[in-house]
């Protein structure tokens, strides 16, 4: 072990730098922590999209990206980049796992197609380019039955960018010559991650069963009513098409997120033979299910594509060190930190602590600080019994309510962290241990675009703050490098070498 002292990783979601603007909650905020943080200790801006993170250049990073990359000390080859790739390549529509649903359906001379998933156009948990190529694929291979379940979405993009992009969609539909959409609701139902069973029920109830309270015979049609009575994309209740039957034994299935996130709940419903969060109606016996990306789940699905594992993390090179680690996150974030962090990776002396959140609210921007205070409560605590030598906390309150683009609520979140930021650099101060704070991906500093003052809901370009605390190195200097430095960093904060597999490079 190179060193004895205590070690914490602070990560706060979707903070990060751009000039100062009256749309700027991230400077507009009263920040009086991390201003002394900043004024007396190294800060850096760390590139924190594209490539970077990687992803396709020019292209914001997701919250997935950025931990792999925090974690991996490289940037990861991500099952989006492949995808595109693919697409661009043609080699797309000869991918093993596609081709062998095809087989399967063209054998038993029966069978509809269903392409699941969430459409839209802000690319972060989907692209729909991708929907259309797997539309293309199915031209292609003479696949006549392909149903459409489309979740919209409404908080990486505009409220009400649902309805065009389904126009846009029958378009393409009719020029291919396959493809109807069957099903149709927001993803507050279909993509929950925090274990809210009775939204994915009624997502279920209509991909699967058939059933729901509202339906249509035109996709378009019902958006609008749902328009018009006030509500916008990301809050439309699951609907489905007069006379759609459900999903039937034989069928195949293909969920086109290609983050697995918001994805999995639903994707376990539909597979999982232990399942029982629910009573769920009509399970079929599927001829294929294929998920575009890795959802992290078995039950016999099959993913096309597959992010780049990291064989050297900075979890797994303090483990072999002796380094006893925590995780502490809120539900929101807990499986970033507990598997993407880790590169998925049961490591030896550690423990992984999910704090429920305090208040569960439609909006976010309603409870600003979720369980912020909570998590640093917990953080200290467990620091405490010194029974860690090293932990990472977690925060997501900033990047989820700058998503809801409140811009007074997102102020207050950035307030609220920096007084957690605080707590725990007065900790450390008093216990000698080091302290990195640092930001997955940008958001919260950007919550309009340019000059025309239309809300930007979505994750930016701009890099990622990061500052270093620690006695040995006070004084204050700035820098630049990128999300891959941080695991280099904190290696050399506890003076341990880096591994060759990791390309940062430390920061101090």
């Amino acid at each position: 072990m190179g060193s004895e002292r205590t070690g914490i990783l602070l990560v706060i979601e979707g903070w990060g730098h751009a000039p100062e603007d009256r749309y700027n909650a991230v400077s507009q905020a009263r920040t009086p922590n991390l201003d002394r943080l900043f004024g007396e200790y190294p800060h850096f801006l760390l590139e924190a999209s594209g490539k970077a993170t990687g992803l396709p250049e020019g292209v914001p990073s997701t919250s997935e990206a950025g931990y792999l990359t925090l974690g991996a000390g490289r940037p990861l080859a991500h099952a989006r980049s492949l995808i595109q790739d693919a697409i661009q390549s043609g080699s797309f529509f000869e991918n093993p796992a596609l081709l062998d649903i095809s087989k399967r359906m063209h054998q038993q001379q029966r069978g509809t197609l269903h392409l699941i998933g969430l459409f839209s156009d802000a690319d972060v948990h989907s692209e729909k380019a991708h929907l259309f190529a797997l539309l293309q694929f199915a031209k292609r291979e003479k696949i006549r039955q392909v149903a459409l379940h489309l979740f919209l979405d409404g908080r990486d993009a505009p409220s009400v960018r649902g309805l065009g992009l389904i126009e846009e969609l029958r378009a393409f539909c009719d020029d291919v010559g396959v493809g109807r959409v069957e099903t149709i609701m927001g993803r507050y139902f279909a993509m929950d991650r925090d274990l809210r069973w009775d939204r994915t029920r009624l997502a279920y109830e209509a991909i699967v069963a058939g059933t729901a309270e509202s339906v249509f015979v035109q996709p378009a049609q019902y958006v609008e009513s749902c328009y018009d009575k006030g509500l916008v994309d990301e809050f439309i209740a699951p609907a489905v098409r007069e006379e759609y039957p459900g999903i039937k034994d034989g069928d195949g299935v293909v969920f086109f997120n290609f983050r697995g996130d918001r994805a999995r709940q639903l994707a376990a419903s539909m597979t999982d033979p232990e399942f029982s969060h629910f009573r769920r109606a009509n399970l079929p016996t599927f001829c294929g299910f294929v998920t575009l990306a890795d959802y992290g789940l078995e039950h016999k699905i099959v993913a096309a594509y597959a992010t780049e594992k990291p064989d050297q993390t900075l979890a797994k090179v303090l483990s072999e060190n002796g380094v006893s680690q925590l995780r502490v996150a809120e539900t929101e974030a807990f499986t970033r930190i507990s598997d993407i962090f880790d590169g998925s990776s049961d490591l030896e002396h550690e423990m992984r602590l999910c704090v429920p959140g305090e208040i569960r609210t439609e909006s976010f921007d309603q409870q600003p600080t979720m369980a912020a205070a909570v998590v640093t409560k917990t953080l200290l605590e467990k620091l405490g019994s010194g029974s860690f030598q090293f932990a990472v906390a977690a925060y997501p309150n900033l990047d989820l309510v700058a998503h809801t683009g409140n811009f007074p609520a997102t102020v207050r979140a950035m307030e609220c962290l920096d007084a957690q930021i605080g707590d725990v650099l007065r900790w450390a101060d008093s216990h000698d241990a080091f302290v990195v704070v640092a930001a997955n991906h940008g958001n919260a500093e950007s919550l309009r675009q340019g000059t025309t003052g239309l809300l930007d809901l979505t994750h930016t370009l701009s890099p990622a703050l990061c500052a270093v605390f620690d006695k040995r190195y006070r004084g204050a200097r700035e820098g630049k490098g990128a999300l891959s430095d941080v695991a280099p960093t904190i290696l050399r904060l506890f003076n341990l070498q880096s591994p060759a597999a990791m390309t940062g490079r430390a920061l101090v």
